[in-house]
């Protein structure tokens, strides 16, 4: 199980359409939302500032593989290492309280709504860089490319990788 699967998401786009088809993408990542201390502990391990929260009880090594195991923002920092500058958006708001992703209280709706509308308006040019970059022309290189890797693939020729 991967909760966030965007690094498997890439892997197969690369196994489909060659390492070359990356290179001009753009990668969008919606998370569905996360607890403020979560998002604080993930900003401070982003820029090496994380405490060391290495318990001994059987609880807190337990708890250390259930989170690790469930871990959605550990996947963003290292693909937002990894991709070029302006390819790699993550959107995923920091929520006042954690929510189970079958909640039905009103109240807590209510509150994930604004949290998430917050967070929208805090970053609205991140959504409108995001947006034209998933707008933008493929060049006319691009695109002579996606029609010779299309023809061969109607045809059943294999690309040489």
């Amino acid at each position: 199980m991967v909760n966030n699967p965007t690094a498997v998401g890439l892997h197969e786009a690369k196994l489909l359409f060659g390492a070359d088809a990356l290179k001009n993408s753009t990668v969008i990542s919606v998370g569905t939302g996360q607890a403020l201390n979560k998002h604080l502990d993930y900003q401070l391990m982003g820029k090496g500032l994380a405490k060391d929260s290495s318990g001994t009880s059987w609880k807190d090594k337990f708890n250390k593989i259930l989170d690790s195991a469930t871990d959605t923002e550990g996947v963003h920092l290292v693909l937002n290492d990894l991709l070029p500058s302006g390819t790699y958006y993550r959107f995923n708001p920091p929520l006042h309280e954690q929510c189970a992703m079958d909640e039905i209280n009103p109240e807590k709706l209510q509150n994930m709504v604004t949290d998430t509308n917050a967070y929208i308006r805090r970053n609205q040019h991140k959504f409108e860089q995001a947006a034209n970059m998933l707008a933008r022309e493929r060049t006319l290189v691009q695109k002579m490319v996606d029609f010779v890797q299309h023809r061969g693939h109607l045809m059943g020729v294999t690309q040489v990788k």
